[in-house]
C-alpha cells in the first residue's frame, strides 16, 4: 500500500473518506499582532525594528551572507552511467549568469539571500509569447504574497504581487503583513513564480520560517544601546578643569571671565602642556571620568552571539568583537571561515538547489535525470593551503598511492622521464594474492 491508498483510506469525524489532501484555509497571517508578541512581553519589537536593514548588529552577517554566497557558481548536472556530471552550456547556467538587461546573476544572487534570510526569497518569471521564459526578476518578500482558497483544496492558488509593498521588508512581521498593503495588486501563476522557502513556518505552512524573526528583541536592545551610547556623548557634559581661588571669598564675574578665556587661549589646542602661572594662590583640580561605567559591550555581545548563531556564522568571521575574543583559543580563523560555509553557507544552497531545480529547470530543460548544484571547488575558504597541498600530496606519494609524475603534476613541477614510478615503502612487504604472511619471530630473551 503506497502513502496515497493509505491518505484515501483516511476518514473525517464523520466518517467521510479523505480522498484529497484538505489544507488549512484560514489566511493564518491575518491572525493580528498578537501573533509578532515575544514570549512574556507586551511590546512590539518587530514594529521598533522595522524592516532590520538599519541595525548594525544584522549589518554585518547579512553583508558577509551577500558577499560569499556568489563565490560558488551554480551547475547543472546530468545522471549517465550512475555518474553525475556537469551540463556546460547550460540554459539554465547561462540564465542565472545574465537573469535580465538591468543586473547580473551576483546581484541576484546578493538580493536573494537577503530576502532569505528572513524566511522566503522570491524570483518572478518574465515569458515571451510561446511562454518561454526569457527574463528573471527578484521580487522583495515585501510585495509577494501567497494566496489559496478558503475551503483550502488547493495549498496555493496564485500569488499576489503588489509593487507598493504589502508589509514589512523583511519578514520580521511575515504574520501581519496586512498593515502598509499599497499598489495595484497583480494576480501570478504560481508557474510564474520561484518561493524560496527555509523550512516551513508552523503558523503557516505556505511560508518559510525567518531564521531572525525570533531575535527581533535582541536587535532591537543592540540598537537602543547603540543610540544610549550616542546620546551619553552628545548630551553628556564634560568639564575638562576647575580653577578656583584658594583663599575665601569670591572672585568677580570679570575675573572669572578673564581668567578662562586666558586659559581656554594659552593652554588648549596646540598649547597644551605649557606651563602656567597666576598671580594669586589658586587651585587648579583636573577632572577625571570612569567611561567604563556607560559600557554597553556585554549588552550588544549577547546580541551579536545570537545572531550569528541563528545564521550558523562563527561571529569571529563577520568582524565582531564577540567572535574575535574567542579566536585566541580554540579554532582558527581558517577553520572558523571552514565551518561558517559547512554550517551556514553550504546547506543554504543545497536548499536553494533543490528549490531551482524543482521550480526553474523544468521550464529551460525537459531532460530526465537532471540537477543543481552549487560548485565548491574554487571557494577560497575551502580549498587547501600550500602546506597542506604538499603534505597531503607528499603524504599520498610515499604511501605508494599516486605516481611521482601525478605528485608533480598536482604540486605544478616539471615532469622529467623517470617520474611514472610508485615509491614503496621499505617496511612494507607486497604479498600476492593467496600468500599468508609469515609469523614474526618472538624475543624471549628479552633485551640483550
Amino acid at each position: 500500500m503506497n502513502l496515497l491508498d493509505s491518505i484515501r483510506r483516511l476518514t473525517t469525524p464523520n466518517g467521510q473518506k479523505l480522498l484529497t489532501m484538505v489544507h488549512d484555509g484560514r489566511q493564518q497571517w491575518l491572525h493580528g499582532l498578537e501573533s509578532m508578541l515575544l514570549p512574556g512581553t507586551n511590546v512590539d519589537y518587530a514594529q521598533k525594528v522595522g524592516d532590520g536593514l538599519q541595525s548594525s548588529v544584522l549589518a554585518g552577517p547579512l553583508n558577509w551572507l551577500m558577499r560569499n554566497f556568489p563565490q560558488a557558481p551554480p551547475v547543472v548536472e546530468r545522471l549517465r552511467k550512475e555518474e553525475w556530471g556537469t551540463v556546460q552550456p547550460h540554459p539554465l547556467t547561462d540564465k542565472l549568469a545574465v537573469p535580465n538587461e538591468f543586473y547580473g546573476g551576483r546581484e541576484l544572487w546578493m538580493a536573494t539571500i537577503l530576502d532569505f534570510a528572513f524566511g522566503n526569497a522570491y524570483w518572478l518569471k518574465i515569458r515571451n509569447r510561446v511562454g518561454e521564459v526569457v527574463q528573471l526578476w527578484w521580487v522583495p518578500s515585501c510585495t509577494m504574497i501567497p494566496r489559496w482558497p478558503r475551503d483550502g483544496k488547493t495549498y496555493i492558488d496564485h500569488y499576489e504581487y503588489r509593487p507598493g509593498g504589502v508589509g514589512h521588508v523583511l519578514g520580521f512581521s511575515e504574520h501581519m503583513t496586512v498593515t502598509g498593503v499599497g499598489g495595484q495588486a497583480v494576480k501570478i501563476p504560481v508557474k510564474d513564480v520561484v518561493h524560496f522557502r527555509f523550512g516551513l513556518d508552523p503558523r503557516n505552512s505556505r511560508l518559510g520560517l525567518s531564521q531572525l524573526g525570533a531575535l527581533v528583541r535582541e536587535v532591537y536592545t543592540d540598537d537602543e544601546a547603540s543610540n544610549f551610547a550616542s546620546a551619553i556623548l552628545q548630551n553628556f557634559g564634560i568639564i575638562g578643569v576647575i580653577i578656583s581661588p584658594k583663599e575665601k571669598g569670591t572672585a568677580s564675574p570679570d575675573d572669572v571671565k578673564a581668567v578662562k578665556e586666558y586659559v581656554q587661549e594659552k593652554f588648549t589646542g596646540d598649547s597644551r602642556g605649557k606651563a602656567m602661572a597666576l598671580g594669586q594662590p589658586t587651585d587648579v583640580q583636573l577632572l577625571q571620568y570612569n567611561l567604563q561605567a556607560f559600557d554597553m559591550s556585554p549588552l550588544r555581545d549577547v546580541s551579536e552571539e545570537r545572531v550569528c548563531a541563528a545564521l550558523g556564522i562563527p561571529a569571529a568571521v563577520v568582524g565582531f568583537g564577540t567572535g574575535l575574543q574567542t579566536t585566541k583559543v580554540g579554532a582558527t580563523m581558517r577553520e572558523m571561515r571552514r565551518m561558517a560555509w559547512t554550517d551556514c553557507l553550504m546547506p543554504m544552497q543545497e536548499t536553494i538547489a533543490e528549490q531551482v531545480g524543482r521550480q526553474l529547470l523544468p521550464d529551460l530543460d525537459t531532460a530526465p535525470r537532471r540537477r543543481v548544484r552549487f560548485d565548491h571547488t574554487r571557494v577560497p575558504a575551502l580549498m587547501e593551503d600550500d602546506v597542506e597541498k604538499h603534505n597531503r600530496v607528499r603524504a599520498d606519494y610515499l604511501a605508494g598511492i599516486i605516481k611521482r609524475s601525478t605528485a608533480k603534476q598536482e604540486l605544478r613541477y616539471p615532469v622529467e622521464e623517470g617520474d611514472e614510478v610508485y615509491a614503496q615503502p621499505t617496511n612494507i612487504n607486497l604479498l600476492t594474492p593467496g600468500t599468508v604472511p609469515e609469523p614474526q619471530p618472538q624475543n624471549q630473551g628479552g633485551d640483550e
